[in-house]
């Protein structure tokens, strides 16, 4: 039977008929597609569940579609306040400009990586992020981002770039100091050699200096040796002197007991009149008083302390506070030492 014989209601039948077969086969083609898609989820599923970075997908809107994350507490925020949002209405501010520019590098065809900072319960973390374009049927459907934690690497990386900094710091330093010691070290050179041919010039001179000199210290030689003749001469003629004139004269004075120990000091004192003593005891150094010099005078000729106490006119405490402090002076405060043989060897 043609078409144009079939009645109308013939062919409503067999339109009716026509769409169920078209239900019947989309609603196969979509439950094939249905579990085409379950086995695609449970393979990514497993793929993912091996990988240690958080991965997102986008559609070509930039709306978050899909997510997965080792740990919920890696995520910027929960599941529920990002999935299905625009990455505009999630992301930082600071953010967006960036991730909009790789997601139109994306749409190109173009596969984008850059590294960026979040943070993430008050700490700041570093991630690197690279986002590759997904096409269906030669047209941009989305992009999958994959973000790696790279916190610690980065930390590293800066570690690294200070001590390299630090590192390059003392090698400049290091270096200036070498060139300076170096520059230094010429000068010391240079200053060196100027020295040797102002030494060699002067040898000469000293070599002439001395031939002069050794001739000077003979001469002084001769002179000292004629002046300690000298001297012994008139250390000689002081003590025959003094035996011959005074010691006579002092022998045939009349006087009493207290008046001979004055005689005696005044013949000890006679006999050492060319000795050293007068100066060493008068020395600025030992800090004695005038009276102090006139005791240690009267104990070195052997009086006894009531024979100075009426020698000076003064108490027999007195003369002891004088010995003390004189024995303090000459170092021998804390010493058995007698004072009378100290100052007749001093």
């Amino acid at each position: 039977m043609s078409d144009k014989n079939k009645s109308k209601k013939q062919l409503i039948e067999e339109l009716i008929g026509v769409r169920r077969r078209i239900v019947d086969l989309e609603r196969l083609e979509n439950e094939r597609a249905r579990e085409s898609l379950k086995e695609t989820q449970i393979r990514l599923k497993g793929i993912l569940s091996s990988m240690v970075d958080l991965v997102f997908a986008l559609d070509k809107e930039g709306r978050f579609i899909f997510y997965h994350a080792p740990r919920k507490e890696d995520l910027y925020m929960s599941p529920e306040e990002f999935i299905g949002k625009k990455h505009t209405e999630v992301l930082p501010n600071y953010m967006i400009d960036r991730f909009e520019t790789a997601f139109r590098m994306n749409k190109r065809g173009e596969t984008v990586e850059y590294e960026y900072w979040m943070e993430l319960k008050g700490t700041e973390k570093w991630y690197f992020a690279k986002l590759s374009p997904l096409f269906l049927d030669g047209k941009f459907a989305g992009s999958l981002a994959v973000v790696r934690d790279i916190t610690d690497r980065k930390h590293t990386q800066d570690e690294l770039k200070k001590y390299r900094e630090r590192l390059e710091e003392l090698v400049k330093k290091r270096t200036a100091r070498l060139e300076m010691a170096n520059k230094q070290l010429i000068i010391e050179i240079n200053k060196r050699k100027e020295a040797e041919i102002a030494l060699k010039k002067s040898e000469a001179k000293l070599r002439k200096q001395k031939t002069a000199l050794e001739q000077k210290n003979i001469a002084l030689g001769e002179i000292i040796a004629q002046i300690e003749i000298e001297k012994r001469k008139i250390k000689e003629d002081i003590l025959a002197n003094a035996n011959i004139i005074l010691s006579p004269i002092l022998d045939k004075l009349k006087v009493g007991e207290a008046e001979q120990k004055d005689l005696n000091l005044l013949e000890y004192h006679i006999k050492g009149l060319t000795s050293t003593y007068g100066g060493r005891i008068t020395d600025k150094a030992l800090f004695l008083t005038p009276k102090e010099i006139e005791v240690c005078n009267l104990v070195k000729a052997g009086f006894a302390n009531k024979d100075i106490s009426r020698f000076l006119n003064i108490s027999r405490q007195t003369v002891e506070g004088h010995r003390k402090k004189i024995r303090h002076k000459l170092g021998i405060s804390n010493s058995d030492i007698n004072l009378t043989t100290y100052l007749r060897e001093f």
